[in-house]
């Protein structure tokens, strides 16, 4: 768009004119880029469901936060407004959680060891312990066996 309306000139004279512009556009768009690899990250390790909790309590920390650090005055009203919205959200977030794992039982699938290739990842744990085939018998079970 600085292109189609003739002003980079003029953005690239401001950046070359105060430094630090460019520092704080970097801090901003690292801080992004990190946001970014963490919301990634958490979805791949825990799920949506953690997310949207997580975001959930991240509104309400920022909400409570902005209201000290810059002294804003709340009013009976808003705070009201505040514990409705925010009890709503975190009711429908443990609804989610709590369907998924009544649901997790029958999603996992239960397959034979054998079928494990990668022992080093969580999901060939899950697998390994629902599998299908009963564990080997100890040294000690097959000692009682004999007597």
């Amino acid at each position: 768009t600085l292109l189609t309306t003739g002003t980079l000139a003029a953005a690239v004279n401001f950046t070359v004119e105060r430094p630090q512009f460019m520092v704080d556009a970097m801090v901003l768009l690292s801080s992004a880029v990190a946001g970014q690899f963490f919301i990634y990250s958490q979805v791949e390790m825990f799920g949506a469901l953690v997310l949207a909790a997580t975001m959930n309590v991240r509104q309400i920390a920022s909400i409570l936060l902005s209201y000290r650090v810059y002294h804003h005055a709340i009013t009976s009203l808003q705070a009201f407004g505040l514990i409705i919205v925010f009890s709503a959200l975190s009711y429908k977030s443990f609804l989610a959680v709590s369907n998924y794992k009544k649901s997790l039982p029958e999603l996992l699938p239960t397959v034979d060891k054998e079928c494990v290739t990668d022992t080093t990842s969580p999901a060939s744990t899950i697998l390994t312990y629902q599998s299908t085939e009963a564990p080997p018998p100890s040294a000690a079970s097959s000692a009682l066996a004999k007597r």
